[in-house]
C-alpha cells in the first residue's frame, strides 16, 4: 500500500503534458491485455461462428435453388418421380431453415440493437454518446438479379408454402457508435456490453486521447439477421 501512495505522489508531481504521457503509456498496456486476453479469442470464435452461419445459409441458398428447377420441372413433367424430388428437396430445405434460424436466434435483432447500445451506455455513466448510426445492410450471399426476379416469381404462381419469406438470405446489419469518457468508464462499458444476454459481433474498435484523461471511443458491431430491415437510427 505504501508502495502504491508513493507511485501515487510521483504522479501527481509530474506535469500534465507527463501525467498525460503516462496516461496514455498506462492504457497501451491494459489495451494489449483486454486485446490479448479477451478480443482474440473473442475474434477466433466470432470468426468461426460467422463461417458456420454462412455455410449453412449458402446450403440453403443451394437447396432454394434446386427447389426452384424442381418446381420449373414438376410443371413441364408432373410425374410422379418429380414430385417426389420436389417434396424430398422442400424437407431438407426446412431442415437446414430451421438450423439457420436456431443458429441467429440468440442474436441481437437489428431493430433492439440500437436502443440496447444507447441504453448501456446511458447506464454505465461517464460517458457522452457523439454519434450513433447505421452502416447498412450487407447480404452474406450474393444474388444474381435475374435469378432473384425468376424465383420471385415462380413463388408467386406457385401454391406450395414456399413463401418470399423463407427463401430470403441472411444478412449482416452494421452500426457504429462513437462516445468520449476517460478509459476506465469505457472499458466498463465493454464489459457490460460483452455480458449481455443477446450476442452481436465485434467488427472494429478506435480509442483516441484528445484531452487527458477524455477519450473518444469509436466502436463497429454488427449482428445477422434473416431479415432484410434496417436499424432503426
Amino acid at each position: 500500500m505504501e508502495q502504491l501512495k508513493n507511485i501515487a505522489e510521483k504522479i501527481n508531481n509530474l506535469s500534465l503534458r507527463e501525467r498525460a504521457m503516462v496516461f496514455i503509456g498506462v492504457i497501451a498496456v491494459i489495451f494489449t491485455l483486454w486485446d490479448s486476453f479477451l478480443m482474440t479469442p473473442l475474434e477466433l470464435e466470432q470468426k468461426n461462428t460467422i463461417a458456420s452461419i454462412n455455410n449453412k445459409n449458402a446450403e440453403r441458398m443451394v437447396l432454394i435453388d434446386q427447389v426452384q428447377n424442381s418446381m420449373n420441372q414438376e410443371q413441364v413433367d408432373p410425374d410422379a418421380e418429380n414430385v417426389v424430388k420436389l417434396k424430398t428437396l422442400r424437407s431438407k430445405l426446412i431442415n437446414v431453415q430451421a438450423d439457420l434460424e436456431s443458429s441467429t436466434a440468440n442474436l441481437v435483432t437489428p431493430k433492439d440493437m440500437p436502443k440496447i447500445l444507447e441504453t448501456v451506455l446511458h447506464k454505465t455513466g461517464g460517458l457522452t454518446l457523439n454519434n450513433l448510426r447505421s452502416l447498412g445492410v450487407t447480404p452474406l450471399v450474393a444474388k444474381d438479379k435475374d435469378a432473384e426476379k425468376a424465383k420471385e416469381e415462380t413463388v408467386q404462381n406457385d401454391k406450395s408454402k414456399l413463401t418470399a419469406e423463407n427463401i430470403d438470405n441472411a444478412y449482416k446489419h452494421g452500426l457504429r457508435i462513437e462516445f468520449k469518457g476517460d478509459y476506465l468508464t469505457t472499458l466498463d462499458y465493454l464489459k457490460k456490453l460483452e455480458e449481455l444476454e443477446w450476442g452481436f459481433f465485434w467488427d472494429g474498435f478506435e480509442l483516441n486521447v484528445d484531452e487527458y484523461p477524455e477519450a473518444r471511443t469509436s466502436i463497429e458491431i454488427f449482428t445477422l439477421s434473416l431479415q432484410q430491415e434496417w436499424i432503426g437510427v
